[in-house]
């Protein structure tokens, strides 16, 4: 975990790094709550008793979800909408060519029977890769709906999918960004490498249910060394996308997921919300122009071609 307190234009903005899960529960569950500014206006919102703001029961119960994963009627609700949006994409295979070699899966009988020492067949896979980063921003719009949250998360996880099978290697960083006045709270949470597999167990909770935001990343908030009081009645207001490059220096040559409402999703038709959620991003960045991904209405599924003047 990196702490760093950077000075800008008048603004003082508080950074935090982890570099994983289990990385930001370490911090919370060792750091002291700012007591002087967090906690007297109506009590520590991270330790909120009951369900109805967060979705679970207390703070302990977020941390053990998170390092563990969930597995109830919520998830189930997940997996079914995740099964018909991927239904829905396109489906690409990972091209693989036969080579000889000395090893392999299986023998050359003609090379083998004639002696040379190079008769296995092996496979190889491609291994120019692009690599892209991806922002997903976990601070949510005042009123957003669980059931866009739960859209959003999804569609972000087939959007990663779906670039790893077209040759992307993708970074994956969740980022919590809000200010009071002049004072900003940067999170930045490493969730996947380029190199490593999502795993979309894991990557469910925090994505897709709002406890994250409002049990782990307020408590990451209530343990910051900020001073304007308004901090314990709001915990902060969003940041607006255009603010993101312009504060934090964050956002340029990486896709960033913006809340809900930039994106066109509304948390009820999936595949609808994933219509505008291309559109949208597409008009946010030009990083995957060249990726011409459209819905047949005949067919009922996404086709996907590269646009030739990219």
């Amino acid at each position: 975990m990196k702490k760093e307190i950077i000075t800008k234009d008048g603004n003082t903005i508080f950074k935090n790094t982890f570099d994983s899960l289990a990385d930001i529960i370490k911090y919370i569950q060792e750091t002291e709550v700012n007591q002087e500014i967090f906690g007297s206006f109506s009590g520590l919102s991270s330790e909120m008793e009951g369900s109805e703001f967060s979705g679970t029961e207390s703070l302990e119960e977020t941390i053990q979800y998170c390092l563990y994963g969930v597995k109830n009627q919520e998830f189930q609700e997940f997996l079914q909408l995740e099964k018909v949006l991927k239904e829905e994409l396109p489906h690409l295979t990972q091209n693989r060519k036969n080579t000889i070699g000395s090893y392999g899966f299986r023998p050359s009988v003609q090379k083998y029977l004639m002696g040379n020492p190079k008769s296995m067949y092996q496979l190889t896979r491609k291994e120019n890769y692009q690599f892209l980063d991806i922002l997903f921003m976990v601070t949510a719009r005042n009123g957003e709906t669980r059931n866009q949250i739960l859209n959003r998360g999804i569609i972000t996880l087939e959007l990663i999918q779906l670039l790893e099978q077209m040759g992307y290697r993708i970074n994956l960083d969740f980022v919590d960004a809000s200010f009071v006045d002049q004072e900003y709270i940067y999170n930045q949470l490493n969730i996947k490498k380029a190199r490593e597999k999502l795993d979309t167990h894991i990557c469910y909770f925090p994505m897709c249910h709002p406890a994250f935001l409002r049990r782990i990343l307020f408590r990451v908030k209530e343990t910051m060394p900020v001073t304007n009081p308004h901090w314990d009645k709001s915990y902060g207001y969003i940041i607006q996308p255009e603010k993101i490059e312009e504060v934090l220096e964050q956002g340029k040559d990486k896709i960033i997921i913006y809340y809900s409402k930039e994106l066109g999703i509304e948390g009820k038709d999936i595949v609808e919300d994933f219509k505008n959620f291309w559109k949208n991003l597409n008009e946010q960045t030009d990083i995957l122009q060249k990726e011409n991904l459209t819905y047949d209405d005949k067919t009922k599924k996404f086709v996907l071609t590269k646009n030739k003047n990219q």
